[in-house]
């Protein structure tokens, strides 16, 4: 029995290389917040996993401490990291741009010539916003 790595270990590194690999290539825009979810869905599993997996190794002196530890350390940091963006992005969809609460902190407001503009915000997410109170200095040349 020493020889083999513990299976729990193993299944909780591959779910945190699963929930990495969602994390690089899932879509952005409207679908961000679901998948951030899923992600830290997968990474929740891969911690408990890789506790279980370390609690079994204690007791049957298996292989698979280092890949246990390796799924919790970075099942924890993928789960802080997708809580942390989907907080943001949520922040960001339930905020009335329609005021001149965000709008005069952004920059690279552009006049779409049909009564609206957008503004690009930390150059990553385009918003809707009023350009009733914003400068001249916002809107791109």
């Amino acid at each position: 029995m020493k020889n083999k790595n513990n299976i729990i270990s193993i299944v909780s590194l591959v779910a945190v290389i699963i929930a990495l690999a969602v994390l690089i290539i899932w879509p952005d825009g409207d679908t961000i917040i679901l998948g951030c979810g899923i992600i830290i869905l997968i990474s929740i599993v891969a911690i408990v996993c890789g506790f279980i997996g370390r609690s079994q190794i204690k007791k049957t002196n298996e292989k698979g401490k280092g890949l246990a530890l390796t799924a919790i350390i970075l099942g924890f940091i993928v789960c802080i990291f997708s809580a942390y963006t989907m907080l943001i992005f949520s922040a960001i969809k339930d905020v009335n741009f329609n005021d001149t609460t965000l709008c005069p902190k952004v920059s690279n407001c552009v006049d779409n010539g049909d009564g609206t503009s957008t503004c690009d915000f930390q150059d990553i997410y385009e918003i809707p916003c009023s350009t009733e109170n914003l400068t001249s200095e916002q809107f791109k040349k």
